[in-house]
């Protein structure tokens, strides 16, 4: 918004109105220009994820870097996983049912039993 309005007024009227350091200002425009250091670790990343069709989490991720000499920390590759929308397929979980099959009728009372129960009367 700065950098759009900067050619009517100035620097320090725009980031007073913002409530914007000025420091803050000029080091994230500096950020902007700085290249991605990592841009070659998100490629190497997103082609072994790929290759091992979306299975890879960030610890088999991170030993497959390793193995091709690429140096970075766990915590780097879980960051970047994040940025780059890389997440590991995984199955969904099994609910318990009971159910086995279809209900059948109740049994025929072939002994003639008596299943009611009388009010007990206490004493």
């Amino acid at each position: 918004m700065v950098d759009a309005l900067k050619s009517t007024y100035t620097v320090t009227e725009l980031l007073c109105e913002l409530n914007l350091p000025r420091s803050s200002y000029f080091y994230h425009r500096a950020r902007l220009d700085v290249a991605d250091k990592y841009a070659d670790v998100r490629q190497a990343m997103a082609n072994i994820f790929e290759r091992n069709y979306r299975c890879y989490g960030y610890r088999r991720l991170h030993a497959s870097l390793s193995d091709q000499c690429v140096k970075v920390s766990e915590k780097v590759v879980r960051r970047l996983m994040k940025q780059e929308c890389l997440i590991a397929v995984t199955s969904k979980r099994r609910r318990y049912g009971s159910y086995m099959g279809e209900i059948s009728p109740a049994p025929d009372n072939v002994l003639n039993r008596d299943f009611s129960a009388g009010a007990r009367t206490w004493p």
